[in-house]
């Protein structure tokens, strides 16, 4: 409630509410846990072959070009890796010292990202 504090009801803007750090988080963790987009994100490299390495190193393999992949925006956001305790609602994951954590925000893909990104989220 103290990050609202200030603001009044009658004119208050989308942009104000952006700026309060803990309303952010909110936003974020909301999204994280009820994405956007719920199906799965299909993309196709049509230039080149792209090569997986697993995160420990110990497993490679190759992508051959023109090949669909895709996954579903749910199992990034309920990465242990990224997000621990995933089933639990926690803005704060989102916030670093009281202001937004951006290096965990880039993980959040809601509503996908880069050219494919929903065209309402710019």
């Amino acid at each position: 409630m103290a990050d609202l504090q200030g603001l009044t009801p009658a004119t208050l803007r989308w942009t104000e509410l952006e700026q309060r750090p803990y309303m952010w988080a909110l936003i974020q963790e909301s999204l994280r846990m009820m994405p956007g987009v719920s199906h799965r994100s299909a993309r196709i490299a049509r230039e080149e072959d792209l090569l997986y390495k697993s995160e420990d190193g110990k497993t490679e393999w190759v992508i051959p070009r023109g090949t669909p992949i895709g996954m579903t925006s749910v199992i990034n956001h309920w990465d242990k890796g990224l997000f621990p305790n995933p089933d639990e609602f926690n803005p704060d994951r989102f916030l670093e010292g009281g202001q937004p954590n951006l290096k965990l925000s880039k993980y959040l893909i809601a509503f996908s990202k880069g050219t494919r990104s929903c065209i309402g989220e710019k």
